[in-house]
């Protein structure tokens, strides 16, 4: 059964961000892969990446965004995209200064969907010499284009830099935030293409691209562009047949995405080739099971205590 342990680290905002590490052995050297939370989730729904990765030998660190849904500190109003930058510099520190305690060998990265792009931005500027792979589950490399695909035509990016958004307040998919966050997507050039590609090109990690066919929130031709443009460091893409952005909504194309993800992390973090019908897949009642586990750690948050790598409520402290 997988076994999770919590933890909570201060940003260098001052918020707290908490989160959950998992691993079939705690005590086994592994592999550690950080999934940071995506917009609109909480990080119990990335619960099905934490048990493919598990099941194969990874150690996994998942964690809620700060200013966002979730257990760590903000309110959902205040999101800001800067912030899952902000979040990702603390963990990583954090699990870097534990590495002896939390036995892992190797580092990777997975950003999915509009998480991805400030980790880009992460990796084209910070020293990450020590992570050996970053891989991007259907990432969003057009941040305006995005957001305008998912608001049915809206374009909230350019109304607000032309003036014409005057909202205090913005649905975005099930949330509303502040305005704010249009402001700062566009003060920090997170908003275009073209920034995108040239901070993908200044990336030294090696990569890999994990790509809906038929992403509805990404415009195919942002990443054709993006493939014309020979990124050095980009290793692998995979392409997911018959797929939309959203994967949960599609099992066999989470199947396909997830197996392809766990295979190029093996690759990458253990010097293994394995093909995607190798990995070892989670059976439904694992995922069940460990989800009523999780749901609980939402309702006590004080859990995730700031002190330290811990045992969940529950679990006997070895």
């Amino acid at each position: 059964m997988l076994s999770t342990k919590c933890f909570a680290v201060e940003n260098s905002n001052g918020r707290v961000v908490r989160g959950l590490l998992s691993a079939m052995d705690h005590d086994r050297d592994a592999p550690l892969v950080i999934v940071p939370c995506q917009y609109e989730k909480v990080m119990r729904e990335n619960l099905g990446v934490a048990l493919y990765l598990a099941l194969n030998g990874f150690k996994v660190v998942r964690y809620d965004a700060t200013g966002h849904v979730g257990v760590s500190d903000g309110e959902h109003q205040d999101f800001d995209l800067h912030n899952v930058y902000d979040d990702f510099a603390a963990v990583l520190s954090h699990v870097r200064s534990r590495r002896a305690q939390l036995r892992y060998t190797r580092l990777g990265v997975l950003g999915v969907s509009l998480s991805a792009r400030p980790l880009v931005r992460y990796f084209s500027q910070e020293d990450v010499d020590d992570v050996s792979l970053l891989v991007t589950l259907v990432g969003v490399v057009n941040v305006q284009d995005t957001l305008q695909r998912v608001m049915k035509g809206e374009d909230l990016v350019g109304n607000y830099r032309s003036g014409r958004e005057q909202r205090e307040h913005i649905k975005v998919l099930k949330y509303e935030v502040r305005t704010n966050f249009l402001k700062q997507v566009i003060a920090r050039n997170y908003d275009d293409l073209a920034t995108t590609v040239q901070e993908l090109k200044r990336i030294r990690t090696p990569m890999t691209f994990v790509i809906a066919e038929q992403d509805d929130w990404i415009d195919p031709a942002d990443y054709s562009s993006v493939l014309a443009e020979g990124i050095p460091a980009l290793q692998r893409v995979y392409t997911i047949p018959c797929s939309s952005h959203e994967l949960n909504k599609n099992p066999p194309a989470a199947k396909t995405a997830l197996s392809n993800v766990v295979a190029s992390f093996t690759q990458h973090l253990k010097g293994v080739e394995i093909a995607a019908d190798q990995v070892v897949k989670p059976v439904v009642t694992d995922v069940i099971e460990q989800n009523k586990r999780e749901r609980t750690l939402e309702m006590n948050p004080e859990a995730h205590v700031p002190d330290g790598w811990l045992q969940a409520p529950g679990e006997v402290v070895a």
